[in-house]
């Protein structure tokens, strides 16, 4: 710890963080105390110790060993956590971030579903309630924040008792929306994991709440919020799922569709993949839910089939198969006479073709389409049909996305 605190040339050579991590890893939960009061001790007292950056990567370094150790339990965890927020684990006074992100890294360890049997209960998890609302997501620094974050994302996501436990101590749902407001324009940055867990908590507070009222003011707030960003951002799947969850759980239905068309733009504009089938799962759950939605939606996706970006494209003829497909099987959709589209489809498609080189084969593009319009009622007419005067489509269809040409 010394080596550590003192920058020696020496130091360096003999004693390193992953040394401090093998150190806390074979410590006893009693032993974790005095060894953080020697380090803070010697941080206070040495003037060669360089701003406080040395002693967040011995801190982190800590936490990562005290997890790895077998003889620390979830109740070590949630006793040691406890003892750095109130102060009353160490033998000297200290505040300052790295400890509450140390505190909350803890409790994050023992909140965490993917290395504990089951979650906590509200009982377990009552005292961190205070010390989160004040000391971790009320704080400045960004890397305590973050611990705070994770911490209630894990802890948050899987206990309806816990959030409306939480929610009668403090407004967590106004303190997390305004956090997610500060962390938006960090999202491209190095500190974009902040603004995606504080989304993510704020999604786990509304999904899981039973007796927080909102006003529709606040709603509408949120939805316009989430609505720039994606304009903004098209990949941003914090926004779609916040938009998503709050037109399906507390939006009046005449409202839903300029937040709905908003969703579906944005997952023809994505970069990711992973965002247009988070906004594709999503809209089909707002669809369940207000059925007046099928249409507009439909309309929205029918539209854009003439776009010139042949990505965009191609996703909205899928968007449209899938509509159509869900609601064919559910009852939502009506049966129409998809004729005119297809054709619209075909002549736009070799318009664009005659002035531009960057168009794919038609058979990789139109190919979809017409599976979808001659599953969902295209009109044929005796003796012709289109394959008569579409000559390019293989006699044999393919698979309609796996097999289709890829030149």
């Amino acid at each position: 710890m010394a080596a550590i605190v003192k920058k020696t040339a020496e130091a360096s050579k003999t004693v390193s963080y992953n040394m401090l991590q093998l150190l806390a890893s074979r410590m006893s939960k009693a032993s974790i105390g005095p060894m953080l009061t020697q380090l803070l001790a010697s941080f206070k007292t040495s003037s060669n110790f360089e701003s406080g950056q040395k002693l967040r990567k011995a801190m982190r370094s800590i936490l990562a060993g005290v997890i790895k150790s077998s003889d620390v339990s979830r109740e070590d965890y949630l006793q040691l956590g406890y003892g750095l927020l109130s102060g009353k684990l160490l033998r000297i006074k200290y505040s300052g971030a790295s400890l509450d992100e140390l505190a909350f890294g803890l409790l994050h360890a023992a909140a965490n579903p993917g290395s504990n049997p089951s979650p906590l209960t509200s009982e377990d998890a009552s005292f961190t309630f205070e010390f989160l609302y004040s000391q971790g997501l009320g704080s400045k620094d960004i890397g305590t924040c973050t611990a705070a974050f994770k911490f209630m994302v894990a802890l948050t996501q899987q206990s309806k008792s816990v959030v409306d436990a939480m929610l009668q101590i403090h407004d967590f749902i106004e303190l997390v929306w305004k956090k997610c407001q500060l962390y938006e324009k960090m999202r491209q940055s190095t500190y974009g994991q902040c603004y995606t867990l504080a989304c993510q908590a704020l999604k786990n507070l509304i999904t899981h709440n039973s007796a927080y009222q909102f006003t529709m003011d606040r709603i509408k707030t949120i939805c316009l919020f989430y609505k720039a960003s994606l304009e903004e951002s098209p990949d941003d799947k914090s926004a779609m799922q916040l938009i998503g969850l709050l037109l399906f759980k507390h939006y009046r239905k005449e409202a839903l569709e300029p937040y709905l068309k908003i969703l579906c733009s944005s997952g023809l504009k994505c970069r990711s993949e992973d965002a247009f089938d988070v906004s594709k799962t999503i809209l089909w759950k707002i669809v369940q839910r207000h059925s007046a939605c099928f249409e507009p939606a439909l309309s929205f996706y029918v539209v854009n089939i003439d776009v010139t970006d042949e990505k965009a494209r191609f996703r909205a003829i899928k968007m449209c198969h899938f509509l159509l497909e869900k609601g064919g099987v559910s009852g939502i959709g009506k049966p129409y006479d998809s004729t005119d589209l297809f054709v619209h489809s075909v002549f736009t498609y070799f318009e664009e073709s005659a002035h531009s080189t960057k168009c794919k084969r038609p058979s990789k593009v139109l190919w979809p389409l017409f599976v979808i319009c001659k599953a969902n009622g295209m009109a044929w007419s005796p003796g012709c049909t289109t394959w008569s005067w579409t000559g390019w489509l293989t006699p044999t269809p393919p698979s309609m996305w796996a097999s289709a040409p890829k030149s």
